[in-house]
């Protein structure tokens, strides 16, 4: 209760996950610190990351919370009893939730620092009356509403609210005591605030990934929050920059990498040329005009496969090429499939490769077996066997 709260609780280094809608759920608490936990696979449509209800002196850190229905992380009447001696913490945090959910909801609460999040939800965070909040260096993406809603008007020298990363590709971007349709027009009416904050697609390394691709976030963060590591333990600011990033990642953009998306290859009716695709992105900052593309085919047949790339692929552009083909004319089962992408000064090797199959593959000729029916027979049963990717 109000009067008799649970003091000193930790909940650290978890995997919650199966959840139906509590991931972390907490009531009347001081002093709790929950970090380092990973929460996702919520079975309800809706559901909370992590529930805080009346938390004093509390610190959420370097926390993933993923697929959360309803909010990613819910802090009701937070700090609400007292003023704490120091800003409770909200630091590192990343967070996607379903189609219909919050990233970050608080409502109720105050003197608490926000720095260093990513939040990804219907609303990137959504704020309620509040005091003394200061929401810095962080990224809030609204997937179809407000990247930013603020119930109240923040207040200059009791508030602060800058340096954030924010984007609204469907909608208006910040509610402030108002809509806005872009950040512009909401610093040139509450110009006490976010003045140095951004607007734009941080570009993430996809779904429950919101590690950056982009090049927006980078250097562009307020070092006096004086977070000194990111959610990976990454050093902030990350050498040999002299300012730290805005979000939970902490990261340099590279000139040259290609990662490698997909295998196109599936099993079926055989044939003398079975051909193998690839999918790759360019996530580094040069184009990509030449790369060789290898493919190591085992199993029930062997082959191995080299082509080279020669286009003119942008910055986070995709594009797909055949690699070649390898005969399963007389048929073939088991047969596994592995590519990669082999770009000169490539700057990340663990997303180079990638593996596919075991496919199976019916002789392209049909084979027949003898048999004997009565005269007397109306009707004969023939029998297939079941090859994936081929309908009889």
């Amino acid at each position: 209760s109000t009067s008799d709260r649970a003091d000193g609780i930790a909940i650290s280094g978890n995997a919650v996950s199966d959840i139906y809608f509590y991931g972390i759920y907490t009531y009347y608490t001081d002093g709790m610190v929950v970090d380092n936990n990973r929460v996702e696979g919520f079975r309800s449509t809706g559901g909370y990351g992590l529930y805080a209800f009346y938390p004093d002196n509390f610190s959420f850190l370097e926390n993933e919370i993923y697929e959360a229905g309803t909010y990613g992380i819910y802090i009701s009447q937070g700090n609400g009893l007292s003023a704490p001696s120091a800003n409770s913490e909200v630091v590192n945090n990343m967070i996607e939730t379903k189609a219909n959910g919050d990233g970050m909801y608080l409502s109720g609460t105050d003197y608490t620092n926000i720095y260093h999040n990513t939040s990804v939800g219907e609303y990137g965070i959504r704020v309620f009356s509040h005091n003394s909040l200061d929401i810095r260096n962080n990224i809030f993406v609204g997937t179809t509403n407000y990247a930013g809603y603020f119930s109240n008007a923040f207040t200059a020298g009791t508030d602060s609210l800058d340096y954030n990363l924010y984007y609204a590709p469907s909608n208006n971007t910040i509610y402030s005591s108002g809509a806005y349709t872009d950040l512009a027009a909401w610093q040139n009416a509450q110009s006490d605030f976010g003045a140095n904050s951004l607007e734009g697609d941080p570009i993430f390394s996809g779904p429950k990934d919101l590690h950056i691709l982009g090049t927006l976030p980078n250097d562009a963060g307020d070092n006096s929050v004086n977070i000194t590591v990111d959610i990976d333990g990454d050093t902030r600011p990350q050498a040999p920059s002299t300012t730290v990033d805005i979000g939970a990642d902490e990261f340099t953009p590279l000139q040259d990498d290609a990662e490698l998306l997909e295998i196109i290859a599936a099993g079926g009716c055989g044939d003398s040329t079975t051909t193998v695709g690839v999918v790759f992105r360019n996530n580094g900052l040069n184009a990509i005009s030449s790369m060789p593309v290898s493919a190591t085919i085992s199993g029930g047949v062997s082959a191995t496969l080299n082509a080279t790339y020669t286009g003119n692929l942008a910055s986070l552009g995709v594009d797909t090429m055949l690699v070649g083909g390898y005969n399963t004319y007389a048929g073939a089962n088991g047969v596994n499939v592995a590519a990669s992408l082999n770009l000169a000064a490539d700057q990340d090797n663990s997303n180079d490769s990638l593996s596919a199959g075991p496919f199976d593959y019916l002789p392209f000729e049909a084979v027949g077996f003898d048999t004997t029916e009565c005269l007397s027979a109306d009707s004969a049963f023939i029998r297939g066997l079941s090859i994936p990717g081929v309908e009889y």
